[in-house]
């Protein structure tokens, strides 16, 4: 079991309508998470729970497209689970599970995301896929193909959050 917290801070890209730099991009995280191990070692495990709250993300100003605009903070709360190791000793996979819901916090006036719907409080934030699934498999040659590997993968993303930015009730 274990808990992470991690805080950052970046650059945001744009400029306002005033043409000055956007304030920097912060981020908080907690992630409460489970580790465990099957197959001698040889498979492992993770589960984790997280809250990522991001703050003064760029958006397009949608009074003047040319420009950019922070909206205030987005939440994202969800969990993950990532299966990965050797089935046998040939034979390696990797097994990735994820949900988040970005949820718009503090919104901007008049922000919208990419000239789209507008952003605010108590919307999800638009045109972000909340789920995903990937599978990711290699097998190592035997024989005269010995050094070769053979491998793949698939991706798998829900459709992007409503443009309309359909709104979350709470009870």
């Amino acid at each position: 079991t274990y808990y992470n917290y991690s805080e950052n801070m970046g650059a945001n890209t744009g400029l306002n309508a005033q043409g000055r730099p956007l304030r920097p991009e912060e981020a908080r995280q907690h992630e409460l998470g489970i580790k465990t191990e099957w197959l001698d070692g040889r498979l492992n495990a993770l589960f984790s729970v997280f809250e990522l709250n991001k703050y003064n993300i760029s958006s397009v100003d949608p009074a003047n497209p040319a420009f950019n605009i922070s909206v205030g903070e987005v939440r994202s709360r969800g969990y993950e689970l990532n299966i990965q190791g050797a089935l046998t000793d040939q034979w390696n996979i990797i097994l990735n599970s994820s949900l988040a819901r970005p949820m718009v916090i503090k919104g901007a006036e008049a922000a919208s995301a990419f000239t789209g719907p507008t952003i605010v409080a108590g919307q999800l934030l638009p045109y972000v896929s909340n789920r995903s699934f990937s599978m990711l498999s290699s097998y190592r040659l035997h024989g005269k193909m010995e050094g070769w590997s053979l491998g793949g993968g698939y991706y798998w993303s829900s459709a992007p959050n409503p443009q309309d930015g359909a709104t979350i009730r709470t009870h």
